[in-house]
């Protein structure tokens, strides 16, 4: 048996191999994607890192670290895209499209109910601030930004 395992997990890693370089390189792509809408200059940084990693990685053949920078690169954009409110956001209209699926339907719904209050509560204390932020500026400036409302803009 100890003499087969090496062999067998040769073989496992050359059928993943490709699947695993292109699972590496999607998630390059999701990361560089978050990084430049929403990251910090050290995430940027690791982000480039990452990529120059990868490609030494695949360059060496080395499935078992690939598997571990892809990890890595999961983390770091889960780590963006979770410190932006309208994922969150994003996440709560998911759950109320999977509700019947819900094992707890009664939890389930005082849950959901407890998302929506706080959606409110956030958008209205923001709309808040924001509008006393206005009377602060000239009304032509007001004007401007109120037209800036763009499609790429996320919380």
């Amino acid at each position: 048996m100890l003499e087969i395992k090496p062999k067998l997990d040769e073989a496992v890693n050359a059928l993943e191999w490709p699947a695993l370089i292109i699972d590496a390189k999607e998630w390059l792509e999701y990361l560089q994607r978050v990084v430049d809408q929403h990251g910090s200059e050290q995430q940027r940084q690791k982000a480039e890192d990452y990529s120059g990693e990868v490609e030494e990685i695949i360059r060496k053949h080395e499935p078992n670290r690939l598997r571990k920078k892809i990890e890595q690169i999961v983390r770091l954009y889960h780590e963006i895209v979770m410190s932006q409110p309208g994922w969150w956001v994003n996440q709560l209209q998911l759950m109320e499209k999977k509700q019947e699926k819900m094992s707890d339907q009664a939890k389930a719904t005082r849950l959901l109910g407890q998302g929506r209050t706080a959606c409110k509560k956030y958008a209205a204390g923001l709309q808040n601030i924001v509008r006393q932020l206005w009377d602060l500026l000239p009304e032509e400036t007001v004007a401007e930004a109120k037209r800036g409302f763009g499609g790429d803009l996320i919380f």
